[in-house]
């Protein structure tokens, strides 16, 4: 099923009972322009790592990160696969998502696709590139992590705390696969911020670390999609816009 029309090895984010934990490598620049004025116009982004807001570049993954996408020779977006077996090097034993995981997965997908016009694409075998399935352990923590040519987003089928195994919109199981997809587009969790602005409606990645859950949204906050936009534009991986661009970076 596709969605939208057109290394080292490490884990960078773990989920247990209310709590994220940051592991280690969990985590402002100028303008830059790029100053390219080819093509339809003349380019003003940036080519700095970071934007210079301090609340997106706090979501933002190092400069040495394997998790943005636009630095990698990837063509097409992200290839996924909810199958057990393309996951067992890193999970072993994995067990598929579920219908209710699935359904879930699919629905952010798209919204995923609406902000940053990176494309899904349903694959089997070897060639996914974004891999999710169910870790056997149901005690073990939600977590993301990747490998030389994939990222893995480890779910548990506990349903009785937290929802988990039936992620329906509004409940923490479904922030929580909306957070553990924000660290695959290399989102990562933010210092504490100000209290004004310390709240999980600026951003699905504080949620746990900074601030109780009392909010499920079922969307990025609003410094997300800025980090998002600056990361990949909005249009997907190797478009005009985002990193490792023609064009740069802009807010």
């Amino acid at each position: 099923m596709g969605v939208g029309s057109n290394a080292t090895n490490g884990r960078l984010c773990c989920i247990a009972a209310l709590c994220l934990a940051g592991l280690s490598g969990c985590g402002g620049g100028g303008s830059d322009a790029a100053g390219d004025g080819a093509g339809a116009g003349a380019c003003t982004g940036s080519r700095d790592h970071y934007s210079g807001n301090a609340l997106v570049d706090s979501l933002i993954s190092g400069p040495s990160s394997s998790w943005l996408w636009n630095f990698r020779a990837v063509s097409g977006g992200f290839k996924y696969s909810f199958e057990p077996g393309v996951a067992v090097s890193v999970v072993p034993g994995a067990i598929a998502f579920n219908a209710s995981q699935r359904q879930a997965a699919l629905e952010m997908f798209a919204y995923i696709h609406s902000v940053t016009g990176i494309e899904f694409t349903e694959t089997s075998g070897g060639e996914a590139n974004l891999r999710l399935v169910n870790s056997p352990d149901r005690s073990r923590s939600v977590f993301t992590t990747w490998d030389q040519s994939s990222t893995y987003v480890v779910m548990t089928l506990e349903s009785v705390l937290f929802d988990f195994g039936d992620p329906r919109p509004g409940t923490y199981g479904y922030l929580t696969l909306l957070h553990e997809l924000g660290h695959a587009l290399g989102l990562i969790h933010p210092p504490a911020l100000p209290n004004a602005v310390d709240s999980n409606m600026g951003s699905a990645l504080v949620c746990g670390t900074n601030v109780d859950c009392n909010n499920t949204p079922t969307t990025f906050g609003r410094n997300d999609l800025l980090a998002l936009k600056w990361i990949y534009g909005a249009d997907g991986f190797g478009g005009e816009y985002g990193y490792n661009s023609r064009c740069g970076s802009t807010l």
